[in-house]
């Protein structure tokens, strides 16, 4: 009986200096250096995303997370529409083979912000490495307009095919700052072709004027050599009288 007192003893020590040494080493994982190295890696991680379409010809947002490595876990969430989704991680084995993962959004609907942040995978080191947010876009049904058709507002926000921003305002109220737009656009236009023509008068000007330049100056050349000829005669019609 006091032998097994005595085993039970010693396995008790054996057990607490193996779970105290654990604890220490973890502890060390957790220095400077360490915090220094996951907070570099968690740099890396971003996220960007793109508008795909589907076998059946519908849109949606397809999310790309990067640089999701065995060190770190990254957990995300979304507010914005009508309901907020509930936090979910990201770990290394998520990603598929081109080491990223995809979240595809379906709700085209509504402008949605991701909120994106950066752990460790080591337990002594819970502390938030990154934090950082994506805007998901929505469709813009007022891009279907037909006062959205000219070329002179394709690229106007309200015509804007996918936006990141909510339009507080009615479909009339919409259509009549596209109609502003376009006005103003066509009076930019104009002011700039009064400024092509004023600018192509005065280079019709210049040539014409150097023409008779290029006119004079040959005018005055021709007359030059005539009087060159002249002086050069005379002075031979003088040379041959002296000598008679």
């Amino acid at each position: 009986m006091g032998k097994s007192i005595i085993n039970n003893v010693f396995l008790a020590f054996v057990l607490f200096l193996c779970v105290f040494s654990l604890k220490t080493v973890s502890a060390e994982s957790c220095d400077y250096k360490y915090r220094a190295e996951a907070a570099k890696v968690a740099k890396n991680v971003t996220a960007s995303y793109e508008i795909k379409q589907n076998d059946s010809g519908g849109s949606y947002v397809a999310i790309t997370v990067y640089n999701v490595v065995d060190d770190i876990y990254v957990s995300y969430s979304t507010t914005g529409g009508s309901t907020h989704d509930s936090p979910r991680n990201i770990f290394k084995y998520d990603v598929n083979e081109s080491g990223t993962y995809v979240i595809n959004d379906f709700d085209n609907d509504n402008v949605k912000k991701y909120t994106f942040k950066v752990y460790s995978m080591n337990p002594e080191c819970k502390n938030l490495l990154r934090s950082f947010t994506l805007t998901k876009p929505k469709y813009n049904k007022y891009s279907e307009l037909t006062e959205c058709s000219y070329y002179e507002v394709e690229d106007y926000l309200y015509c804007q095919k996918w936006i990141t921003t909510n339009f507080n305002m009615s479909e009339a109220a919409v259509v009549e700052r596209i109609n502003e737009q376009r006005k103003k656009y066509k009076q930019s236009v104009t002011t700039v072709c009064i400024s092509c023509e004023q600018d192509a008068e005065y280079y019709r000007w210049l040539e014409k004027f150097n023409k008779i330049k290029k006119y004079v100056i040959i005018g005055l050349s021709i007359g030059i050599v005539a009087d060159i000829v002249v002086i050069i005669l005379l002075f031979r019609k003088i040379k041959e009288d002296s000598i008679i």
